[in-house]
């Protein structure tokens, strides 16, 4: 987890910040997926640069109008956390609205890399999956949390583990879900 930190935060400054971290956490999730299929990865700087480059387009127009939206809201949700009592239902609404965007931005790079969707589909495609997997998508919630609240505390947990470990526990569990999806689907057809 510690290479897969440190791979993101290079390739993501690689990119300009901006345009970095949706493929960079593409990249992270195309390792992590390798190594649960047991294909062992000898150089994984070599998989995640090969990853980067190739889905750098492609991470950038799927995965940024999520992270637009997720901006607008975090904005909105501070704004309104400010704002006098006055503003509490809207900044109910927008906290529960936001909590929807985390929960689907969750499922998106395992998404992305285990699945062939269209771009206009990808994001209701995400949403199903956090609908559908409530236990699974809750437990992605606890760990972004868990992470979240632990890096507040130790300022350079980011920067040493934490979006490795996201990376790596966000991607397990969806790869997991994916595979019990499908194998329930397969024997629903026989």
């Amino acid at each position: 987890m510690l290479r897969l930190n440190a791979l993101w935060w290079l390739f993501t400054l690689a990119g300009g910040v901006l345009l970095g971290a949706a493929p960079a956490t593409v990249a992270a999730a195309e390792c992590v997926r390798e190594d649960l299929h047991g294909r062992r990865l000898h150089h994984p700087s070599h998989t995640f640069a090969r990853a980067w480059r190739r889905d750098l387009r492609g991470a950038n127009l799927t995965l940024l109008p999520h992270l637009a939206v997720l901006a607008v809201l975090t904005w909105n949700y501070l704004a309104y956390s400010a704002a006098r009592p006055d503003a509490s239902a809207q900044r109910l609404v927008t906290l529960a609205a936001l909590l929807v965007v985390l929960a689907v931005g969750c499922w998106l790079p395992g998404l992305y890399v285990h699945h062939e969707i269209l771009r206009r589909r990808f994001l209701l495609t995400g949403l199903r999956f956090a609908l559908a997997n409530p236990v699974p998508t809750g437990l992605h919630l606890f760990v972004l949390a868990a992470l979240g609240y632990a890096s507040s505390r130790l300022a350079l947990l980011p920067f040493v583990f934490a979006v490795g470990a996201w990376c790596y526990l966000g991607t397990r569990v969806a790869v997991r879900c994916f595979a019990q999806n499908e194998a329930w689907l397969a024997s629903q057809s026989a």
